[in-house]
């Protein structure tokens, strides 16, 4: 059921500087959980068997591979259309559960490839507006040619017509013969002005001038009419363009609405204590059987830092969330890759620096590799020195090439001396992040233990509602801020 979060209980003295919130989002405590772990629980896919933790890699990235995925009811098979620019940045890994379909990966790898069709139809539209405006410029200018070229045939006319009246007015008889030449086509016109003796030179000029004006008419009207059908067809072009981009944005409208729809039904899921820290789970979100609300007790409680407590607990706070497969969806509120997971739960959990509101770190700031530079938040630290809340980072790579990813995990130290260790991540397609045993320091893989320092200008925070154990209130005072 739904949990009561009172008032926030004050820290000691020495903690006096930590920042206090009120409480914990009612929304992360889900009605219709059980308390408890249950005991069939079953445990999220491992990354190796327990009883080989000392002795392989983890995670292992040389799966068999998942069988052909089949159509079933109102569910498509998937089909992932995914440009690797998704994926930088982020640390996702080719480890997918046999059969799983990520609706939100199909949606959003849809959605992506029509926003890369709608950026290229606008760039396409662009140039076909400014085609356009060039076509529209030689209709114009074509208009104007026609324009002069009339306004001359006109000029020509009158000064021929001036002639014919001054011969009139002479009584010449040759008048009928200037009028029938007036009357032929351009090209008969000259060769009929040589038949007429009569004409002086003069008027010969004038003749010569109307046939020009002429011809230049005729010109400029098929050049006109050429370039209005040019111009249709640009518009034509612009037009069709736009039609598809108007479509695609339509697509792109519902695909968003689809992803907003799947995000909105990813909500936390964990039963929480007035403490803050989980009672129940979902299912595959710890091993059968495990005691989640004492190990989060005791991490906290052993935490290296203020920060790391509060890291600790909101990390808990998502188990069962969904794993961004390929990356995608990395910074919605409820989906995770393994670097997204604990540079979040920094962020977002105690008030650091280490993630945005729209992107987070990958393992190449932490370790770093791949020619980063490694963020001032992770400080190595030694194996022999590693406390709850410190990130454990590990090379995945398959021993037949470079790959993409490395793989990092949240420290959460012993439940019971002599007992075994536990780690909080995420690292498969179709899995979520869940708590398993550490896969420990003493691999072949390891690259690092890396414990998250506050730097200049940040201030831890944590949230400690009303409830919160008298001994984890102490230690976390003991602590101060880091």
């Amino acid at each position: 059921g739904g949990c009561d979060h009172g008032p926030v209980r004050p820290l000691p003295r020495a903690a006096a500087a930590v920042v206090l919130a009120i409480g914990l989002s009612a929304s992360l405590a889900i009605g219709g959980a059980t308390p408890g772990v249950a005991d069939d629980a079953t445990p999220a896919p491992s990354l190796e068997s327990p009883s080989a933790v000392a002795e392989s890699p983890v995670p292992p990235v040389e799966t068999p591979p998942a069988p052909a995925p089949t159509e079933q009811a109102g569910v498509p098979a998937p089909v992932l259309n995914i440009d690797p620019a998704v994926v930088t940045g982020s640390d996702a890994t080719v480890l997918v559960r046999p059969g799983y379909v990520d609706q939100y990966a199909i949606i959003a790898s849809q959605l992506q490839s029509r926003r890369v069709v709608a950026q290229g139809l606008n760039e396409r539209i662009g140039r076909a507006r400014v085609d356009q405006q060039a076509r529209t410029d030689q209709q114009v200018a074509a208009q104007q040619t026609l324009t002069e070229a009339n306004a001359r045939l006109e000029r020509a006319q009158a000064q021929v017509e001036s002639s014919a009246r001054d011969l009139y007015m002479r009584g010449s008889g040759d008048v009928d013969a200037l009028i029938g030449m007036l009357a032929a086509g351009p090209g008969d016109f000259l060769k009929a002005a040589d038949t007429w003796a009569l004409v002086s030179s003069g008027q010969r000029d004038d003749l010569e001038a109307l046939a020009r004006a002429q011809r230049d008419v005729q010109s400029a009207t098929i050049s006109l009419a050429a370039a209005q059908a040019t111009a249709s067809d640009g518009t034509g072009i612009v037009d069709d363009l736009q039609r598809q981009l108007d479509a695609v944005q339509a697509a792109i409208a519902d695909l968003q609405a689809r992803l907003n729809g799947v995000v909105a039904s990813e909500v936390p899921q964990v039963a929480l204590a007035r403490d803050g820290c989980p009672v129940g789970l979902p299912e595959g979100a710890a091993p059968s059987g495990l005691d989640v609300h004492a190990l989060c007790l005791s991490a906290m409680t052993n935490a290296a830092t203020i920060q790391a407590a509060s890291a600790i607990q909101w990390a808990l706070q998502r188990l069962g969330a969904p794993y961004a497969c390929s990356g995608l969806g990395r910074m919605e509120p409820y989906r995770f890759d393994c670097s997204s997971y604990v540079s979040r739960a920094y962020a977002e959990g105690a008030g650091l620096r280490t993630a945005g509101a729209t992107s987070a770190p990958s393992t190449r700031d932490m370790v770093p590799w791949d020619g980063h530079t490694r963020d001032a938040h992770y400080l190595p630290v030694s194996p022999a020195q590693i406390k709850p809340g410190d990130l454990v980072l590990y090379d995945t790579c398959p021993s037949t090439g470079p790959c993409p990813y490395r793989h990092v995990v949240l420290y959460l130290g012993r439940l019971a001396p002599g007992g075994p260790a536990y780690m909080a991540h995420t690292n498969q397609c179709g899995g979520v992040a869940h708590i398993e045993e550490f896969t420990g320091t003493g691999v072949s893989n390891l690259l690092g233990v890396r414990r998250v320092e506050v730097l200049a200008g940040e201030q831890p925070r944590i949230h400690l509602p009303d409830g919160t154990p008298s001994t984890l209130l102490a230690a976390l005072g003991e602590k101060g801020i880091s």
